[in-house]
């Protein structure tokens, strides 16, 4: 038996306490010849209960009210936020549609305002994305290496193998390398010297 039957049960044993005492009451009432009464409960009620009564009933009226309109349903609105998308705004977007959807947290209850639908944008397109310059020097020509070379600059040329667009960055010019000058070549008369 849990707590809630034994409630019941305590209450319902008090009832049947005070039917029975009710009861002894009304016969004894009956066998002495009081005003032959039958039924204490027909007894006149004096204008200090009666007072007493409407008390009861003023404060209680408010709580039977409040209760009632607890009972009643409360509208309730849908609530919850779009994820957040726009257009895009980065470089090389062609254009098109963009679905935003609406994230619903709260779902509408009871007559309250209902979700939005998906937000659809329209989005135009971006401008192209800078393309840079891309390639490599050659390594030819090296500097002279034969003797009585006397210094100087070889050129070597810019290979371009992406050319730049958009506004990317531009190819480099060819390359001055500067060669230094090498020794003196040595002549067959200053061999036979030594």
């Amino acid at each position: 038996m849990n707590k809630h039957q034994k409630y019941l049960f305590i209450l319902l044993v008090v009832c049947c306490s005070l039917a029975i005492m009710r009861r002894l009451f009304t016969e004894a009432y009956e066998e002495e010849g009081l005003g032959g009464i039958k039924d204490p409960g027909t007894v006149p009620i004096s204008d200090e209960d009666e007072e007493i009564d409407i008390q009861k009933n003023a404060r209680e009226a408010p709580v039977r009210q409040d209760l009632s309109e607890l009972s009643e349903p409360v509208k309730q609105d849908c609530s919850g936020t779009y994820d957040g998308l726009g257009c895009p705004g980065f470089c090389g977007f062609e254009g098109g549609k963009i679905v935003n959807k609406w994230i619903t947290e709260l779902e509408p209850m009871h007559g309250g305002k209902e979700c939005p639908e998906d937000e659809v944008l329209e989005c135009p397109a971006t401008d192209p994305c800078p393309v840079n310059c891309e390639g490599y020097h050659e390594e030819y020509p090296f500097c002279p290496s034969y003797c009585g070379y006397e210094g100087g600059t070889v050129t070597r040329k810019w290979i371009t193998t992406t050319p730049p667009q958009h506004g990317g960055t531009a190819c480099p010019n060819d390359m001055e390398v500067d060669c230094p000058a090498n020794d003196t070549c040595i002549s067959v008369k200053s061999v036979m010297k030594f």
